[in-house]
C-alpha cells in the first residue's frame, strides 16, 4: 500500500478558462428548483466551477455551464445572472 503525507485535494477544471484548480480556489454554480444559477458550494445537483466574472462570461459564451449541468438554460437567465455575479466580484474587488 502506498500512503502519501499530502493530503488528497480534490481538482476542478472552470467552465470558462479550462484552467484547473483546487475548489478553495473557484466557485460552483449550481441550479436551483426555479432553473437559475445560484453559487452554493454545499447545493445538491450538479456544479459548473468558475474562476470569476471574466470566467463567467467565457462560461456563458463558450456553452461551458451548459455542458456542465448537462441541460439548456435560457440565455436571458444566464445573461441575467452573469451581470449579477460581475457586480459582485467588483464589490469585493475580485475582478
Amino acid at each position: 500500500m502506498t500512503t502519501s503525507s499530502d493530503p488528497h485535494v480534490p481538482i476542478r477544471t472552470c467552465v470558462g478558462c479550462r484552467r484547473r484548480a483546487s475548489r478553495s480556489d473557484l466557485r460552483r454554480v449550481v441550479l436551483d428548483d426555479a432553473g437559475r444559477p445560484v453559487e452554493s458550494s454545499t447545493a445538491p445537483g450538479r456544479g459548473a466551477w468558475v474562476c470569476g466574472a471574466v470566467c463567467i462570461a467565457a462560461g456563458i459564451r463558450n456553452g461551458g455551464f451548459e455542458r456542465a449541468w448537462r441541460r439548456r438554460v435560457a440565455a436571458d437567465v444566464l445573461a441575467g445572472w452573469g451581470e449579477g455575479a460581475h457586480d459582485d466580484d467588483e464589490a469585493k474587488g475580485l475582478t
